[in-house]
């Protein structure tokens, strides 16, 4: 199949309760272009290598599939299969998770050919339960037509994973450091180092439309929400890989401050709640970055962030991520 425009990359692991609903939002989707699902199976222990079977014939040359016979974890899994994407443009589904419009791909490529200073663009999404029902729960995506570090060091995110639609950078040289994503990646969450990385080269924007469901399953199964167990200390690290690529890279003096503002926040929030960062460990990174004045005034805006969103949640009755 040639002329692809979007690449489609999902990643699967026991999710026979959602992979059709995931699947099937694909397949509902009008175009007027080429594009090809590339899907991921690590290992699954249920049904879901057998659903994926049975979506091959429907789907035809459009899907490649890896089936595993071995578990590799998540983040090989997820270079796996991006690897192989041939697509201008790349969006990641997380077969637990679905689309809900039938133009969403129509409508962020047709944003993308228009807005060649893009990088990526992004869209809402709507949270819902292990169950599929809508929960009251705000999902941290940009409300702004354009996204920026200022949203990145509040914990802002321009869409969840499968809202963005970026440039291919797998197979098209734009700037973006894949070894930088996917070595952080082992640390912590690799949306946050795409996202970081996609900032470095040109600009994300973000669309008002909810498009697609996020389905958020703290306590149970095996999404990044019920099996992570934060510790500060291991954030520390995670934070610590964006300040070496910022600095190997020469990014802006912006980018710089906030990988060392996250990476200060971590530190402190493991000295004083998990106590397993001294303040002399603290000192020595102050010492390094001069601007401790800035880095401090990111933290301290993000504390208020936080505080305001818990106020805001009790008198809303809503919840934020």
């Amino acid at each position: 199949m040639d002329n692809i425009k979007v690449s489609i990359c999902c990643v699967t692991y026991n999710h026979e309760k959602y992979l059709r609903e995931a699947l099937d939002g694909i397949l509902m989707q009008k175009v007027n272009f080429e594009y090809e699902v590339i899907i991921g199976d690590d290992h699954s222990t249920d049904a879901s290598q057998d659903i994926i079977r049975s979506y091959q014939d429907k789907f035809g040359k459009r899907m490649i599939a890896f089936l595993g016979d071995k578990n590799i974890g998540a983040n090989d899994n997820y270079a796996r299969v991006q690897s192989c994407s041939r697509g201008e443009y790349v969006v990641v589904l997380e077969t637990d998770d679905k689309w809900t419009d039938q133009y969403k791909l129509q409508k962020q490529v047709d944003y993308l050919d228009a807005h060649p200073e893009a990088v990526a663009v992004a869209h809402r999404c709507q949270v819902i339960d292990q169950n599929s029902n809508r929960i009251d729960i705000v999902y941290p995506d940009c409300k702004n037509k354009k996204y920026t570090l200022r949203h990145f060091r509040k914990w802002i995110m321009p869409g969840q994973t499968t809202s963005i639609m970026y440039r291919n950078y797998h197979t098209r040289d734009i700037g973006v450091d894949k070894d930088f994503i996917y070595r952080c990646s082992e640390l912590g969450p690799g949306d946050r180092s795409k996202i970081f990385s996609l900032l470095s080269v040109g600009e994300i924007h973000c669309l008002p439309d909810v498009l697609s469901e996020y389905r958020l399953v703290r306590h149970s199964g095996n999404s990044f929400s019920a099996t992570n167990k934060l510790k500060y200390k291991d954030y520390a690290d995670y934070w610590k890989c964006f300040v070496t690529f910022s600095e190997e890279k020469r990014l802006p003096k912006s980018f710089v401050d906030t990988a060392y503002a996250m990476y200060m926040e971590a530190m402190l929030a493991s000295c004083f709640i998990q106590h397993d960062i001294s303040m002399k460990e603290i000192k020595k990174v102050l010492k390094i970055h001069k601007n401790w004045v800035k880095i401090f005034g990111y933290i301290l805006g993000h504390i208020n962030r936080v505080m305001f969103n818990c106020v805001k949640g009790f008198f809303n009755g809503k919840e934020y991520l």
